[in-house]
């Protein structure tokens, strides 16, 4: 993602994604999001692996909509993670950290 300098930036994009305090996420089958302004990233948690690529691309589109410009990418942790210093449970634990609103 391009355009998060600030926290601000990676509050707007996660409430994009995430939905208004109390509200569901706009994007069906998107659980959660956390977004990282020093990597340029957003980690989405989704309900259905079979629905990963449209979630996505709305994803995408959605941040496209506020001024963010996003590649919607697949990634598959556990091959990412071979043969590098990939920290699967600091992954994992990003949805942890970040509270729900």
């Amino acid at each position: 993602i391009d355009g998060i300098t600030c926290a601000h930036c990676v509050k707007i994009v996660e409430t994009v994604l995430r939905g208004c305090q109390g509200n569901r996420s706009p994007i069906t089958g998107l659980v959660d999001a956390a977004a990282d302004q020093d990597l340029n990233l957003v980690l989405i948690k989704i309900e259905k692996i079979s629905e990963a690529r449209r979630i996505a691309f709305e994803a995408a589109r959605n941040l496209s909509m506020v001024g963010y410009t996003a590649k919607a990418r697949s990634v598959n942790v556990r091959e990412v993670s071979k043969g590098n210093d990939v920290d699967l449970q600091g992954l994992c634990s990003a949805f942890e950290v970040v509270p729900n609103i």
